[in-house]
């Protein structure tokens, strides 16, 4: 008989201890669902302590209380109410885990409530704030800060997932550090941002063999760095991004994004040169795959070697997007290195380059440019287009050569592969200054120069054969006029020049209205152009606005020549 009473003595204190340690919750007072947060959660607060429970009314106040309490309770969310929050050793997440701030789980707290994760190893314990291994990280609403320089990085991510949403980030970096360092696994940012503060080498987001996904997410650099990298990918890493903008900073050799064996796909998104930058590249890519549409790259007033895009053995996509530089010398906009480009619908401005611009250069590249706008500037030492073995297509692009006063080239073409030219307007303002198309060649090769408009120019074409064998004594050829152009043979590399014209800057375009360059109705370039939408050339049936190419007047339809179609 005593026996069962103690029995049952027991089994009442076992359930009062149950009752004590896991609370039932209180009744809804609307801010949100009791059942679904006691159920699955654990709370923490500034004003808790670790000696409570967990609970709404009793929260923990460290995330390290709250991540042991998970490991054996099985619950798979943190609440955190508004408060900063001191981390000094790095918090090891291994199961599934989303951290909210108050914004995602009260329903009264203003915009201004803001939970702030900080922090605070003067020892610096650990590699990083969280450690996420095999498992899936989700933080919402949350400012991580650490602006001591207490810890290499903010996150680290072995073969899991980490998801940003509303998410701010700030730290000041150490030699070799960075925001977030992901190897495998998903990485998504969510109208988040990654702000660096410092003056030493830090890459704000590694990926290594990850997918990186980032929308409406803005990264920015220092008042003073070198070499600081906003985004470094390589091992096969696959970034797609839309709505980004990144901002590298002021320092020497800055960069946007670093691609290495990945994938690139940008879209909507902004990237700024920062202002007094040197030797700096917003987008290089090596052995990568990049597709741009709808980009921005700005570069703000740089002493020297400045450029937008570099890469080396790519393939790189560029339509409806617009490149704005500024430097005082070395500026490129696209520099490529074997590879492949298709470049369309795009406008390039380098007005305020001051000396040696080289706005688009290709090297050992094939493929296609239509429909694109290339405007030079007041470099002294400018060339539009530089083409080294570039066998490219290049089709109704306007192209306008810099108001330099030493050497000004529109296209130079060199080596041993001609590009085709078809339907380009190549033109510059008063007065006639500089060479249009200069060419060297060290053996026969094709070049085709059809229906183009050149104008401006003091020398049409400039040709220096070096034969081989030959004490490479150079055969130059100086062309000054259309006509002798036209009926120009181009021996000895066998190539086709025909039916191009010449028509004065101001009495091709109307520039009372944006976007410039549209052809004005009296203009020799409309119905002067040939049909290249065909089997041979692959060309463009639209032009820089998407208006259909051509326009439909009288009985048959004309190309016209440059980016715009009149209408």
């Amino acid at each position: 008989m005593k026996r069962s009473f103690y029995i049952l003595q027991l089994i009442i204190l076992f359930f009062i201890g149950v009752w004590v340690l896991y609370p039932q919750s209180p009744a809804n007072d609307g801010e949100t669902s009791d059942f679904f947060t006691y159920g699955v959660g654990v709370y923490i607060s500034a004003a808790g302590s670790d000696y409570y429970e967990g609970t709404r009314e009793r929260p923990f106040r460290t995330f390290k209380k709250a991540l042991d309490y998970i490991k054996i309770s099985g619950k798979k969310i943190i609440f955190v109410d508004s408060g900063t929050y001191y981390i000094d050793s790095t918090l090891i997440v291994k199961r599934d885990l989303e951290i909210l701030g108050s914004t995602y789980w009260k329903q009264d707290v203003t915009p201004q409530t803001e939970v702030v994760i900080e922090s605070w190893a003067p020892y610096g314990k650990g590699n990083s704030l969280f450690s996420v291994e095999n498992a899936e990280l989700t933080i919402k609403g949350i400012i991580i800060k650490d602006l001591h320089k207490h810890f290499p990085y903010i996150l680290t991510v072995t073969n899991g997932s980490l998801i940003c949403d509303k998410v701010a980030i700030h730290y000041s970096f150490l030699d070799q550090s960075g925001a977030i360092h992901q190897k495998g696994g998903t990485l998504k940012m969510i109208n988040s941002s990654v702000h660096a503060h410092g003056a030493l080498k830090s890459r704000a987001l590694i990926c290594d063999n990850t997918d990186l996904q980032l929308l409406n997410t803005e990264i920015s650099g220092p008042e003073n760095s070198t070499e600081f990298t906003a985004i470094s990918c390589t091992a096969n890493s696959t970034v797609t991004s839309e709505n980004l903008t990144l901002t590298p900073g002021k320092g020497r050799r800055l960069t946007g994004i670093s691609l290495t064996n990945s994938m690139l796909k940008l879209s909507n998104s902004q990237i700024w040169s920062g202002e007094s930058s040197q030797e700096s590249v917003c987008l290089e890519a090596a052995n990568s795959t990049v597709t741009l549409s709808r980009v921005r790259f700005e570069c703000n007033y740089t002493p020297y070697k400045i450029k937008a895009v570099s890469a080396l053995s790519s393939e790189v996509t560029v339509h409806h997007s617009s490149f704005l530089l500024k430097a005082l010398s070395g500026v490129q906009a696209i520099y490529m290195n074997k590879g492949k480009i298709d470049m369309r619908n795009s406008y390039f401005h380098t007005a305020e380059a001051l000396e040696y611009t080289y706005t688009i250069n290709l090297e050992y590249v094939k493929g296609s440019c239509f429909n694109n706008i290339v405007e030079g500037g007041k470099s002294s030492d400018s060339v539009n287009i530089v083409l080294s073995d570039a066998p490219t297509r290049w089709f109704n692009n306007t192209i306008i050569g810099g108001t330099g006063n030493n050497i000004t080239i529109g296209v130079l073409i060199r080596g041993t592969e001609y590009p085709v030219m078809i339907n380009n307007i190549i033109t510059r303002k008063k007065p006639a200054r500089g060479i249009a198309l200069y060419l060297t060649s060290y053996e026969e090769t094709s070049f085709y120069l059809l229906a183009n408009n050149l104008s401006g120019w003091e020398i049409f074409l400039k040709y220096a054969n070096v034969p081989k064998n030959k004490n490479y004594t150079a055969i130059t050829t100086v062309i000054r006029t259309i006509e002798e152009l036209n009926h120009y043979d181009l021996v000895p590399f066998g190539g086709t020049v025909d039916i191009n014209i010449s028509e004065e800057y101001d009495n091709t375009f109307q520039m009372s209205e944006s976007p410039y360059y549209r052809l004005k109705l009296s203009s020799r370039c409309i119905d002067a152009g040939l049909d290249v939408n065909t089997q041979q050339f692959k060309g463009p049936n639209s032009d820089y606005e998407g208006n259909p190419r051509p326009n439909l007047k009288g009985n048959e339809p004309f190309y016209d020549i440059g980016a715009f179609e009149f209408n």
